[in-house]
């Protein structure tokens, strides 16, 4: 077997994000496999983080060596301690020989971002919790049939997006997302510790409206439940606004009842129940 020399002359950083986030990071060699330990910390719920591993042989000068044959925590890396990448180095190369060996880890963020419906042109932000991608602000695209804005009242769409009934609700989604089943609503629940506390980290507090702070605890995880009301069905009358908010599922009981969600100011609960689907309600579509 080649011997391989390394000899780790320091170990630097280059972080994307805050600098508290990746900490403790050590590299060490085990024979011909080169180990680097690392925690990573976060006060996001759910996040999860990408790592790549640069190298320089010329004290940090320019990192032109990036390993290849990387094993352990290096893709939707959670919060925690004693991370550990394995690089083995006689996979890939037939020496490695130096005195001053620089390694460094960019960590990046991949749970949320922005995307366009190209439909009206509206940019939408999305957030990553678990393994869904879900949209971080409610639907706001106007249909020419079945959608509103609460009290008939353009201005309360950028704060509430708009209300669908069901049958509009489950189309209206942009490419590449779908309204989302009940299925996946327990799904992102479950993740965030069950119905009875899920609630406090999806609702987020509105200065919209007047409602200074009935949308429940500020939150965490970027998903940003508004309460946006409903529409009574067969009339012009909303209810709810900033202490209620109900969200479509795709998920049917009969003909002319579906499921759905619901969020309430006053309690941490993530609430399911059904209606008739000629309600309005919100839309928080998912990602195919």
């Amino acid at each position: 077997m080649l011997k391989i020399t390394l000899i780790v002359f320091a170990l630097l950083s280059h972080i994307t994000l805050c600098a508290q986030q990746l900490t403790n990071m050590k590299v060490t060699q085990e024979v011909d496999k080169v180990i680097i330990t690392y925690d990573i910390n976060t006060d996001k719920v759910g996040q999860t983080f990408d790592i790549k591993v640069e190298c320089s042989s010329d004290n940090g000068k320019t990192f032109l060596i990036l390993p290849q044959n990387l094993s352990g925590d290096l893709n939707e890396v959670k919060a925690g301690s004693a991370k550990r990448i394995v690089w083995d180095v006689l996979n890939e190369r037939q020496e490695l020989i130096g005195d001053e060996f620089v390694f460094q880890l960019i960590i990046s963020d991949i749970n949320s971002g922005t995307f366009t419906d190209t439909r009206d042109l509206h940019v939408y932000k999305w957030t990553k919790i678990g393994r869904q991608v879900w949209m971080a602000e409610n639907l706001a695209f106007k249909t020419n049939n079945y959608s509103w804005a609460y009290n008939n009242d353009e201005s309360y769409v950028i704060y509430y997006g708009r209300l669908y009934d069901w049958e509009t609700a489950r189309n209206v989604c942009p490419i590449g997302w779908h309204l989302p089943s009940e299925t996946e609503w327990t799904t992102l629940i479950t993740f965030l510790g069950g119905e009875s506390v899920a609630g406090n980290l999806l609702k987020k507090i509105s200065t919209s409206q007047g409602n200074t702070s009935k949308d429940g605890r500020e939150n965490n995880i970027s998903f940003n439940a508004l309460l946006g009301g409903y529409r009574f069905d067969g009339s012009s009358k909303f209810y709810n606004v900033g202490t209620i908010g109900y969200w479509w599922t795709s998920s049917t009981i009969d003909l002319n009842q579906a499921w759905y969600r619901y969020l309430n100011y006053s309690n941490t609960d993530v609430n399911r129940y059904f209606s008739f689907k000629k309600r309005g309600f919100s839309v928080r579509c998912i990602r195919d």
